[in-house]
């Protein structure tokens, strides 16, 4: 993986289309951004990951909604 300032990546834009590289672009030495290569495979794989990792990101408050609607017993409503 190759790290490039933000001044590179407003410089030399048209780098970044590259089909072969992973880019992270890095801001006052701080990673900001990661530029891969686009593909159909990689989309899939890519939106699989971001779910995952929201869906990690919200496990406390996600177990916390869970454990509320168990508590609060069996429901009445009928669908």
């Amino acid at each position: 993986m190759k790290i490039v300032t933000t001044t590179q990546v407003q410089q030399n834009i048209w780098i970044l289309s590259d089909t072969n590289n992973m880019y992270t672009v890095i801001n006052r030495w701080e990673p900001k951004t990661l530029v891969i290569p686009y593909s159909e495979e990689a989309l899939d794989m890519l939106e699989d990951y971001l779910e995952d990792l929201e869906i990690m990101r919200n496990s406390d408050n996600l177990q916390k909604e869970m454990q509320a609607s168990v508590d609060s017993g069996i429901s009445h409503f009928k669908i």
